[in-house]
């Protein structure tokens, strides 16, 4: 006669057991029953499993053999049952997390980052698009827990939802060398009209009114900008911002104008980038720079005359062309930023 007396305490050993498991293997074995135990008596161990058979926590595998007795069946291994979960309305999600149809098939990792799933669906569809933001900067933004990106297990759902990095998917501006921030208006699928700014604070000025959804800079069309970073722009001949542009989807046939500091640098980076990337100068910009020497004379330029004059032969009008090149012969340097953020803002509609 086998002998079927149990406790709680074993039923609770092999509960600890295959929750541990959950997110594993998925089943238990004959074997580690009788680890667990620590015994090989069959009407222990089938007393010990009985609840959880009766509750559903364990089933027997449909070929699983059995020890062929009847006072006390056991088998070789069970199916680990997953526990019931709570399920969402998945139509809340923006489409991206839904791309893989995980979170569809996985309600447990689905429940357990339900809240923060909200809320990056609701910047996604947002549809703010700028990569110029830190890791821990975007995570405050989106989650209000700059740590969020720390967490593994939310991580690891993201990924497994659209096969995307979570950094990639919150457009995180890693700050490397290469490294260009963009920005891309609210709405805009494949931006093609697209400016390049040299410098930091004429970007944020762009990229202020292309979140407020403007669409027009000084009488040119723009629904995407790049901040260039000085000279990074046309390091490696270009590399960076084809990059940039590729990362944002800019079509192939993107009108892309570059606006920087009227001196020697600035108009060699112009230069550079029109033979490597096709890019044209923002003619209008550099004109209201040069109004603003009415008031600002344009002073020494760190380069002195160290820098050959860059060749810009064909890229403005004649007369554009001579008042730049005058300043450059000089030596001579007028920033970017004589035309001011107020200037920009109320230029943009």
């Amino acid at each position: 006669m086998v002998n079927v007396s149990g406790s709680k305490a074993d039923t609770s050993k092999i509960a600890i057991f295959i929750t541990k498991r959950k997110h594993g293997k998925g089943y238990v074995t004959l074997d580690n029953l009788q680890e667990i135990l620590s015994t090989r008596d069959q009407g222990r161990i089938y007393a010990a499993v009985s609840p959880l058979l009766e509750k559903g926590a364990i089933a027997p595998l449909k070929n699983a053999k059995s020890n062929g007795s009847i006072t006390a069946p056991l088998f070789q291994k069970y199916r680990i049952t997953p526990p019931d979960v709570p399920t969402h309305n998945l139509t809340q999600l923006n489409p991206l997390l839904l791309s893989t149809g995980y979170l569809e098939h996985h309600p447990a990792p689905c429940h357990e980052w339900w809240a923060e799933l909200l809320m990056l669906s609701s910047w996604l569809s947002d549809g703010c698009r700028a990569r110029d933001a830190t890791l821990r900067e975007r995570c405050w933004e989106v989650f209000g827990n700059e740590k969020a990106a720390d967490i593994t297990g939310f991580r690891k759902c993201v990924y497994n939802a659209c096969g995307r990095e979570l950094r990639d998917v919150l457009m995180v501006f890693d700050d490397s060398p290469e490294d260009l921030p963009f920005v891309v208006r609210p709405g805009t699928s494949r931006p093609s009209h697209v400016i390049v700014s040299e410098n930091r604070d004429p970007y944020l000025s762009v990229r202020r009114g292309l979140l407020d959804g403007k669409a027009m800079l000084f009488g040119m069309s723009v629904d995407a900008a790049v901040y260039g970073r000085g000279n990074v722009a046309r390091q490696n001949g270009g590399a960076s911002l084809s990059l940039a542009l590729e990362s944002m989807c800019a079509s192939k046939d993107a009108a892309v104008l570059y606006w920087g500091d009227i001196d020697r640098e600035g108009l060699s980076i112009l230069s550079s980038l029109c033979s490597t990337n096709g890019v044209q100068p923002f003619a209008r910009a550099y004109e209201l720079m040069l109004e603003a020497t009415r008031t600002h004379a344009p002073r020494t330029s760190p380069d002195g005359r160290d820098m050959t004059i860059p060749d810009i032969e064909g890229l403005f009008e004649h007369e554009l062309k001579l008042r730049l090149l005058e300043i450059a012969d000089e030596g001579r340097l007028l920033p970017q930023e004589v035309v001011s953020s107020r200037v920009i803002l109320e230029a943009m509609t």
